[in-house]
């Protein structure tokens, strides 16, 4: 019960700490050696496997490792680099990105200036803990960014090929491992890819195993983070979840969003915070110690949730720029500060919120069955079973009491929705199917 406090201390210092766990119990080791011909004195030794090796970027915070200590999301940065002409003015960066707590993957690909404009962005936007990279693959400006962004993150280097995968091996792996079996993924198909990949594979290609053009880095910087995530036995648990995003440079997102028409492209229309200006104006940490004293961010976040908070944090590095979502944004504020009454007694219900995002990933790291049958956590021998099992029921029932709390906070809301003027506050305060705008989930039923 004690590691999970003394392994976050370590792995906050910087350090890989491995778990070890005794995968058979004395009776079944003597069985073993009966059934030998002539046991060594190695084979009359209890057999142990390493369970999971925790770093900094890869914390799942499961039943085992202790809560978390903060609500912020810590990535795990992999990134491959192509310099496309002998000046290198022009640079083509493959990033993927992950947030281990929550299980979310970031892929993305994109062209860049010799600043390195974007990628100083992201890093200062999605702010990682730990950095994979290829041996001698990053430019010289690139690891100037390194340096000075992020000083203060783990750095490694992986061998090409062997450990920082190209696109095809990527495929190949994610073809073999099946990660996103039918058993995992029950509402999608067999094995199918989730969309964000398969809009990366080359459309000629019925087996899905060529990169699609300008998707080559992409893919290679997801083949780093799966075989990283491998080593660190949380490949399963994370990529059956099957929940990617395709990053998009935000200056980039918005020449795409004038092109499109969906309902959300209004609001994707976002003010360009590059990290220096970020840095400058002391958004999200000071510049004196790095802290958040006295930043924009502490001012503003009076949030109740964690998530709320990770949510807040990213609209503060990408503020709205559309007159339409801005005033529907400031209507939604009218409208609640009309029901005084209400807001205070959802504040008090979402208070006893526990942090559901990360705690869903919890839930479906132990129910997920590719890593019950061949994961070594499967053979371990726990000695401290049942206080384990306590806390997953705990856990479980936690998250079930969320959801009862949301759908209570759905049900105070409703007499005072069609008074609203917001439609974002509509869609997200009416069940699905009730209103025609309605987008919120009916769990009466399952619950």
């Amino acid at each position: 019960i004690a590691f999970g406090r003394f392994s976050d201390v370590l792995v906050q210092k910087g350090f890989k700490v491995a778990r070890v766990e005794q995968t058979e119990t004395p009776e079944m080791m003597e069985a073993r050696c009966k059934s030998m011909s002539h046991p060594s004195k190695f084979d009359r030794v209890v057999r142990r496997e390493i369970c999971r090796i925790i770093t900094k970027g890869t914390q799942t915070y499961s039943v085992l490792d202790g809560s978390p200590s903060e609500s912020h999301s810590k990535y795990l940065l992999c990134l491959k680099e192509k310099v496309d002409d002998s000046s290198g003015q022009q640079r083509e960066y493959g990033v993927c990105f992950v947030d281990t707590s929550v299980g979310k993957f970031h892929i993305g690909q994109f062209g860049d200036d010799r600043h390195c404009s974007r990628f100083r962005t992201l890093v200062a936007h999605f702010p990682p803990v730990q950095v994979l990279f290829e041996k001698g693959n990053p430019s010289g400006d690139t690891k100037k960014v390194l340096k000075s962004s992020l000083s203060t993150a783990i750095q490694e280097a992986l061998h090409p090929s062997s450990q920082f995968w190209d696109a095809s091996k990527t495929l190949k792996t994610l073809a073999e491992e099946a990660y996103f079996g039918k058993e995992n993924n029950p509402a999608g198909d067999d094995g199918a890819l989730p969309l964000v990949l398969q809009s990366m594979i080359s459309g000629s290609d019925s087996l899905a195993l060529t990169p699609g053009e300008k998707r080559e880095l992409a893919l290679s910087a997801l083949g780093a983070c799966i075989y990283y995530l491998k080593k660190c036995l949380i490949d399963q648990e994370l990529l059956s979840m099957a929940n990617f995003e395709e990053y998009i440079p935000v200056d980039k997102g918005i020449e795409k969003s004038e092109s499109s028409n969906s309902l959300f492209a209004k609001t994707s229309q976002r003010m360009v915070v590059d990290g220096v200006t970020l840095t400058n104006l002391e958004i999200l940490q000071n510049g004196t110690n790095g802290s958040t004293e006295g930043t924009l961010l502490e001012k503003l976040d009076t949030c109740f949730t964690p998530f709320g908070r990770r949510l807040l944090k990213q609209w503060l590095c990408a503020p709205l720029c559309n007159p339409c979502s801005i005033n529907d944004r400031l209507n939604a504020l009218e409208d609640l500060m009309a029901v005084p009454g209400k807001v205070s007694e959802v504040g008090e219900l979402l208070k006893k919120l526990p942090d559901l995002e990360r705690l869903l990933s919890k839930i479906h790291s132990i129910g997920s069955p590719l890593k019950s049958q061949n994961h070594p956590d499967s053979r371990a021998v726990m000695y401290e079973e049942t206080t384990y099992s306590k806390k997953k029921i705990a856990d479980f029932l936690s998250a079930l009491e969320g959801f009862k709390v949301m759908c209570e906070v759905i049900n105070i809301m409703d007499d005072a929705v069609d008074d609203f003027k917001s439609s974002i506050l509509k869609q997200i305060l009416s069940l699905k199917g009730k209103t025609r705008k309605g987008c919120f989930p009916d769990l009466s039923v399952e619950l």
